[in-house]
C-alpha cells in the first residue's frame, strides 16, 4: 500500500452485503473457481450446475456488478 500500512487480512474490515455490518476477521470458507469468470472457455469448461451455483453466490454478494447483465448471454457455462 503506497504511503500507508498494509493491514493483514484478519485486520481488514469488510461490509456484509446482507446485514451491512462492517467487521474484521472474516474467513473464507470456500473460494470460487477462477474459471468461473472465464466462461465459456474450451480449456476450463464448467457444467451448468456449477456455473449456476457460483452465479447465485455472485448475484447475492455483488448484485450491482455489470457482468451480471451478460449472464447466459456472452457469459455462460462451457459444457463439460
Amino acid at each position: 500500500m503506497a504511503g500507508g500500512v498494509e493491514l493483514s487480512y484478519r485486520q481488514r474490515t469488510y461490509t456484509c452485503s446482507n446485514c451491512h455490518q462492517e467487521t474484521a476477521g472474516h474467513r473464507v470458507i470456500r473460494k470460487g473457481p477462477p474459471e468461473f469468470f472465464l466462461q465459456p472457455h474450451p480449456l476450463y469448461p464448467m457444467t451448468k450446475e456449477d456455473f449456476d451455483y457460483w452465479l447465485d453466490i455472485f448475484r447475492t454478494y455483488f448484485p450491482d456488478d455489470p457482468l451480471l447483465a451478460k449472464a447466459y448471454k456472452e457469459w455462460r457455462p462451457g459444457a463439460k
